[in-house]
């Protein structure tokens, strides 16, 4: 009689719906969507393929027959998904652009990705004079090319400015560091009031001489190290620098 009654505990145990694992198993999926959206934003993104990846999730059943358990990717969590190709769209045309401007103008402008976002470096030789912190038309071109994609997405920016280890003395600044935030500024400045991007989307740094891309010991060395860098940060959060 008691191992009559054990089977049929065991029995009823295993016959009752076993539901705990099914939140385990929606993480996993909605973990593995993530990743997915987070490779595939690596190369030219297709919003309508990527709606559809989002639909075929939310169609697919976990158990068979037993549809009501499904993974279900909730309306602002497509949005949010939908809304990182958008931006990954319009970094790519950012970057295609810089390149194609580079090349038709036959200028040294880089574009790479790093851990911080798309680094954009801009040489002195496009963008100012020896000593000076004024724009020059090459530099202006270059920014009105890429601005109107730059008001797409809502990415923090961050400019960069950077010298070498000769030393300047001018009444206008005193030493390189005055001299690359002026530069870092003069850039964010056009941004702001020529194609109106938001001023609470921009951090200036003057760096001056202090973080060399390349050693000063030789004139070459010294000419790379004169640029301001445009960073489009990964994530559209302030830093915590901004944010104070």
């Amino acid at each position: 009689m008691t191992t009559v009654q054990n089977m049929k505990r065991s029995r009823g145990f295993l016959d009752r719906p076993q539901s705990g694992w099914l939140v385990t198993y929606a993480d996993l999926m909605t973990l593995i969507l993530v990743l997915f959206v987070l490779l595939f934003s690596f190369s030219q993104v297709d919003r309508i393929k990527m709606k559809s990846v989002v639909d075929s999730f939310n169609n697919r059943s976990l158990l068979g027959n037993q549809g009501e358990n499904t993974v279900q990717i909730d309306k602002k969590t497509e949005e949010q998904l939908l809304e990182v190709m958008k931006n990954e769209e319009e970094i790519q045309k950012i970057m295609e652009t810089v390149s194609h401007f580079s090349k038709d103008n036959k200028i040294d402008l880089s574009v790479q990705r790093t851990k911080l976002g798309i680094e954009i470096a801009m040489p002195e030789v496009m963008s100012f004079d020896s000593g000076k912190a004024d724009l020059l038309d090459m530099t202006k071109s270059l920014l009105d090319h890429i601005a109107p994609l730059l008001q797409q997405i809502p990415n923090e920016i961050r400019l960069e400015g950077h010298t070498d280890n000769v030393p300047i003395a001018s009444a206008k600044f005193p030493t390189n560091w005055e001299l690359s935030a002026a530069r870092a500024s003069a850039i964010a400045r056009y941004l702001i009031d020529r194609h109106h991007l938001d001023p609470g989307r921009f951090v200036v740094t003057g760096y001056g001489e202090y973080r060399p891309s390349h050693p000063n010991n030789t004139e070459e060395g010294r000419r790379k190290n004169r640029r301001v860098v445009l960073i489009i940060a990964n994530s559209n959060t302030p830093s915590s620098a901004a944010a104070k």
